[in-house]
Order: C-alpha cells, then sequence, then structure tokens
C-alpha cells in the first residue's frame, strides 16, 4: 500500500510561487525555515534549498518528517533531497554543518550568486471531450516574468 504525506499549504518561499530574494536567507534556522531558503553552490549551479514539513501515518503510528528540496538544481543534484525525522538534522544538513558529501561537495552562495527573482509560471490547460468525460488534451506553460 502506498504512503500519503500531508504537507499542507505551501511556504511563501516555495519556488512555486516564484523567486523573490528577500525569501533567501544566510542560513537556515529552527526560528527561520518555514519562509525562508538558502542557496548553496554545487559546482556552477546555485541550488534553491527549501525545507518542508510532511506528516504521514504508518501502521496507525502518526510521523512528521523533514523534507529538504532543492530547486534550479541539475540531474546530478537530485539524490542531495533528503528527509529526516528531526528537524535539527534537517538544519544542519541544508547548512551544510553535518559532515554529509552535500556539505562537502557545495558552499554558501553569496548574495550576488542568487537565482533571479522572478514571478510565478502560469499554467493553462484545455479540455476536450463530452460533458460526462472531459479530458485535458493539451497544458501550456507561461514562464513567470522576472521582477524588477
Amino acid at each position: 500500500m502506498g504512503k500519503v504525506t500531508n504537507f499542507g499549504w505551501a511556504p511563501p518561499h516555495a519556488p512555486i510561487y516564484g523567486i523573490d530574494q528577500s525569501n533567501i536567507a544566510d542560513r537556515m534556522t529552527r526560528l527561520n525555515w518555514r519562509k525562508k531558503a538558502v542557496c548553496r553552490i554545487y559546482e556552477d549551479t546555485c541550488l534553491y534549498i527549501h525545507i518542508s514539513r510532511g506528516r504521514f501515518t504508518e501502521n496507525d503510528i502518526k510521523h512528521e518528517h523533514y523534507f529538504v528540496r532543492i530547486a534550479f538544481g541539475k540531474k546530478e543534484t537530485k539524490p542531495f533531497e533528503k528527509d529526516f525525522p528531526k528537524l535539527k538534522n534537517a538544519l544542519a544538513y541544508t547548512n551544510g554543518e553535518d559532515g554529509s558529501e552535500f556539505g562537502r561537495v557545495t558552499r554558501i552562495a553569496e548574495a550576488w550568486e542568487y537565482p533571479r527573482g522572478r514571478h510565478s509560471d502560469t499554467f493553462v490547460t484545455g479540455f476536450g471531450g463530452g460533458e460526462e468525460n472531459l479530458l485535458p488534451n493539451f497544458t501550456v506553460r507561461i514562464p513567470g516574468a522576472p521582477r524588477e
């Protein structure tokens, strides 16, 4: 049987809302992780990193995990996305302070290396078919415009 994780509403710094540099902090703390992201440099790429809390039930036991997610990465950075049962471990990992490979191969980004601010993308979907069986037959993504 599959597992469903409830993340609740997306936080204000989630990349689906676009990128605003005011949502980027120098480092993640227990006081700012819900509203801030950090940027780390991997090779020549700026990784936009945020933590989301997810809740799920397994064998009638409720669990809470902290998911480190990376936006604007490469295929090679996908394995760096991890989840942790404790917030302090997720924070240490995100900040590169836990001795992991992620901390060794990345460095904290300078403000001038942050991703350029942009508005969220817009999606337009068309539906076809009969009244009782509408099916999406196309989706167009309109990239968000740069923030000024």
